[in-house]
């Protein structure tokens, strides 16, 4: 298997050991205050807790993160560089996709986990997973895009493009 080079890259640069123990404790710190409330044990608090963590992890965070891999390119003056190279743009836009959420994708493991052990006997556990997963991969996707259009457009501000999407994919679903 021939890795790609571009999801190494931003692997490197977005999860350092110590990025990881601190969001490991972070999120321990939270949950293990969250099994104290619901006395003992992972239950609706836990769940809850865990459930709106992970939406904006991957929502909030991993839509910035994926809008930011390429206007920090653009910004630093690589992006011409990169858009040169022998990496195809399939490969090119998997690896900033999945390599520069790669530490938000491990947060949202870690609330993915926790839910499982809170969720309650009934609960779809596997339609569940792929809702959320392809949800947030819906939402990280198209903030690569705003970021690939606000590239075009010169833009190098992330938060003037990432807070109206935020706000209109909403109402874009409603209608």
């Amino acid at each position: 298997m021939n890795p790609n080079p571009e999801f190494e890259r931003q692997l490197l640069l977005e999860c350092p050991a110590a990025r990881l123990g601190s969001a490991t404790a972070v999120l321990g710190t939270i949950f293990a205050l969250c099994y104290f409330l619901d006395d003992y044990r992972f239950g609706s608090i836990s769940a809850g807790a865990a459930l709106s963590l992970f939406w904006l992890i991957t929502l909030l965070w991993g839509a910035r993160q994926s809008l930011d891999s390429i206007v920090d390119e653009y910004r630093d003056r690589t992006w011409d560089t990169q858009r040169l190279s022998a990496l195809g743009p399939w490969q090119m836009a998997w690896g900033k996709l999945l390599g520069s959420t790669s530490m938000v994708w491990y947060c949202a493991g870690l609330c993915l986990a926790i839910y499982t052990l809170a969720a309650g006997p009934g609960t779809d556990l596997l339609r569940f997973y792929i809702y959320a997963v392809a949800g947030a991969l819906l939402v990280q996707s198209a903030a690569l895009l705003l970021g690939l259009l606000a590239v075009r457009r010169g833009q190098t501000k992330t938060g003037s493009i990432l807070l109206p999407a935020l706000v209109a994919l909403p109402w874009l679903r409603r209608s």
